[in-house]
């Protein structure tokens, strides 16, 4: 049975502009200002398991209607593993690697460090490859739409984005499209449109779970 490492990769949030990130290390991962920016293109391929690991679910977009409040907002992010007990019960530990079937638990942490209100935050990770997302662990202590992304129509170039239930479209031998749920192993990303302005001093906690292939 495989064990596989959890990544010390950076975490990169980023923002029109500018971009910032943080290790994740079990725990809350440090902040750091880079000069580079994250490229996210349409269609894209997953990450692979040898670049983000089984558990770098690193942030993979942060949006801001006003990019000049980006550097006063703090942001971390933390995962921990799932462990079942004889009793159903679960506990979140802290550990640096993970075997197959188990889940991993991320946490993306805002804190508004400013003097004004942040409007337009859009939150985005991947789901890297080697792990799959368990719809309905999804979790915003703020209101806010969550959507993953997949390809969901063949007739389109790249990937989609939707909100759950989502649907995908099949081609048939015959040519024809036909439509079915869109299976968990196929998603690619998540992101949470916040629908509210995060304000001065609140924070925002975002959170979803993935399986060890």
């Amino acid at each position: 049975m495989s064990i596989f490492s959890l990544s010390d990769d950076p975490v990169c949030l980023s923002a029109p502009g500018r971009q910032s990130c943080s290790s994740p290390t079990g725990s809350t991962g440090r902040s750091a200002r880079v000069d580079r920016h994250l490229v996210r293109s349409r269609g894209g391929s997953r990450p692979t398991l040898a670049g983000w690991r089984a558990s770098a679910a690193a942030l993979g977009l942060l949006c801001l209607a006003n990019p000049a409040l980006a550097n006063s907002l703090d942001s971390q992010f933390s995962f921990q593993i799932v462990e079942v007990e004889p009793d159903g019960e679960e506990q979140l530990v802290a550990r640096k690697s993970v075997k197959p079937g188990e889940t991993i638990h991320y946490e993306i942490r805002h804190e508004n460090q400013s003097e004004d209100a942040m409007s337009g935050l859009v939150i985005a990770a991947p789901v890297p490859a080697g792990v799959t997302i368990t719809f309905g662990t999804q979790s915003s202590n703020v209101p806010a739409t969550f959507e993953v992304q997949a390809e969901m129509d063949p007739e389109l170039d790249g990937l989609e984005w939707a909100q759950l239930p989502a649907v995908r479209k099949v081609r048939q031998p015959d040519g024809t499209l036909a439509e079915e749920p869109l299976p968990e192993a196929e998603v690619a990303a998540v992101r949470w449109s916040f629908s509210e302005p995060l304000a001065a001093g609140e924070s925002a906690l975002n959170t979803y779970r993935v399986k060890v292939n």
